[in-house]
């Protein structure tokens, strides 16, 4: 669980224990919206890296603020066709 930023904050969601928030996440291109971004900017991480590796800091558009099928697609144009997994948060 400790490897996958995806599985690890499932996994504090479901025991109800603290953990940075999660706006979204991609799985093998497929992207899972969980809750519209608060700001202008996200981070995109992905979710096996560790020590800022791969981590990308967007400014959103505002239409991607405000749908969560612009939001969807904005993230889905990031990480192109990379089938990695991905972490969204603010």
């Amino acid at each position: 669980a400790l490897d996958d930023k995806r599985v690890f904050y499932a996994l504090c969601e479901s025991h109800d224990l603290p953990h940075p928030p999660v706006l979204a996440t991609a799985d093998r291109g497929r992207i899972t919206v969980k809750a519209l971004p608060p700001g202008e900017e996200i981070a995109l991480k992905p979710s096996d890296g560790e020590g800022g590796s791969g981590f990308r800091l967007l400014r959103l558009p505002s239409a991607a603020r405000a749908d969560e099928a612009c939001f969807a697609a904005f993230i889905k144009h990031e990480i192109g066709r990379s089938r990695d997994g991905w972490v969204v948060q603010p």
